[in-house]
């Protein structure tokens, strides 16, 4: 049975994930957001389903065989400029499916100490994901689904 170390570093929660909780037709829409956000800016993340309804987004890069993902929040109106939008980060996350990407990895997402071993996915929660605080209820099962669509089809995901 295959398992993921699913860690939230800001919480320090943590738990083993296992493939078999991760329905294959999740897998398959989380491989197709994967590709579609590969490498794109924040300005041009891709929208993601969410439970409500509302227009969450996410972008992705790789590094070696390690994946890091944001999920960006609804477009938020900014006081300062009538015409100015932005999307707040709600999480980041990384993927390590194998220790060579993994250290690197680690450093990127601010993590000094020891890291756990290969698969593991670890995601922080930015201050910003209060301004859409329901996103938690469902963000824990999406970082799941994608850290499975990338260790399953990291060479689909990649292929240009």
């Amino acid at each position: 049975m295959a398992r993921l170390y699913h860690l939230t570093l800001s919480t320090g929660h943590a738990r083993w994930s296992t493939r078999e909780e991760v329905r294959e037709e999740a897998v398959a829409v989380c491989t197709d957001l994967l590709r579609r956000a590969m490498g794109r800016p924040p300005a041009d993340a891709i929208p993601i389903p969410t439970p409500e309804g509302e227009a969450c987004a996410l972008t992705a890069a790789r590094a070696s065989r390690c994946l890091i993902v944001t999920v960006w929040g609804p477009r938020l109106r900014l006081p300062a400029d009538d015409d100015d939008t932005s999307r707040p980060p709600l999480i980041t996350m990384g993927v390590a499916g194998r220790s060579r990407c993994a250290a690197g990895l680690w450093a990127q997402l601010g993590q000094t100490g020891p890291r756990p071993p290969a698969p593991w996915a670890a995601v922080t929660l930015h201050r910003t994901l209060g301004l859409h605080s329901v996103a938690a209820g469902w963000l824990g099962d999406l970082e799941r689904c994608l850290a499975w669509a990338w260790l399953d089809r990291h060479t689909e995901i990649t292929r240009a």
